[in-house]
């Protein structure tokens, strides 16, 4: 089975479960790599528009530092409301 998010509620245009992790993404294709970090771009499925996904590389994953430092950033920039600055949908 399949992870995924169940949803409950009376309209008919949802549907019943959401996907959840790399799932939810289609069409994804890297944009910009960095030394912890990579830029990729995808099909975001249940918002239905195109998202740019930040994620760290797979070297990086066992590095608590990072993984910290990647949250507090992402948390900070959903906070921003600015022409400049990219909305955050989902940590």
């Amino acid at each position: 089975m399949e992870p995924a998010i169940i949803l409950s509620g009376t309209d008919p245009d949802l549907p019943t479960t959401q996907p959840v992790g790399h799932k939810r993404y289609s069409n994804v294709r890297e944009m910009a790599r960095g030394a912890t970090a990579q830029l990729r771009s995808g099909f975001d499925t249940v918002i239905g528009r195109t998202v740019a996904i930040k994620s760290l590389l797979p070297e990086q994953f066992g590095n608590r530092k990072e993984r910290r430092r990647l949250l507090r950033e992402a948390r900070v920039t959903a906070q921003l409301q600015h022409p400049g600055t990219v909305p955050v949908y989902e940590i």
